[in-house]
């Protein structure tokens, strides 16, 4: 994430103290405490939350672990202010990916019917629901028809 916004022209700090602008969270393997802390000081301060998902879990060998919408629920949970998403389900993120590769026929593809699926709906895509992640036959099943997906598929080989 640091790259990318680094890339974009921006000045990337790690302290409250340096006055951000805003915080932008981001999944990341190695985030602890100390980066949960200082992006709660700095949103309190008046820094712009930004979360670039909000998924709550990855998959894993291991099962299901805390995913970057986890870590955004920390700060947002301490702080009391929601974050502005900006990727997935936000649809302007999905254009952004049919604008970039120029594709006629776009296809959603995710295991998430809360992220994945609902960006894909909300973009006015067809979506494929793959079961290789998070989301089971039995979840599908007690989604409303408004939250299910045009396809589903064992895994992205479908």
């Amino acid at each position: 994430m640091a790259a990318a916004l680094q890339a974009a022209g921006l000045r990337v700090v790690e302290r409250a103290e340096d006055s951000p602008v805003a915080v932008v969270q981001g999944y990341g393997r190695d985030v602890g405490w100390t980066q949960l802390a200082e992006a709660v000081v700095a949103v309190r301060a008046g820094a712009t939350h930004v979360a670039t998902n909000t998924d709550a879990t990855i998959p894993s060998p291991r099962g299901v672990l805390p995913g970057n919408g986890a870590l955004v629920g920390v700060v947002s949970t301490v702080t009391g202010q929601a974050p502005v998403v900006t990727g997935k389900p936000d649809p302007a993120m999905h254009a952004e990916c049919v604008r970039r590769t120029a594709a006629r026929t776009p296809l959603v593809v995710g295991d998430r019917l809360d992220t994945d699926i609902e960006g894909g709906l909300r973009v006015g895509a067809p979506t494929l629901l793959v079961f290789s992640g998070v989301t089971t036959p039995a979840v599908l099943l007690a989604a409303g028809p408004q939250a299910r997906p045009d396809l589903v598929a064992a895994d992205v080989a479908g």
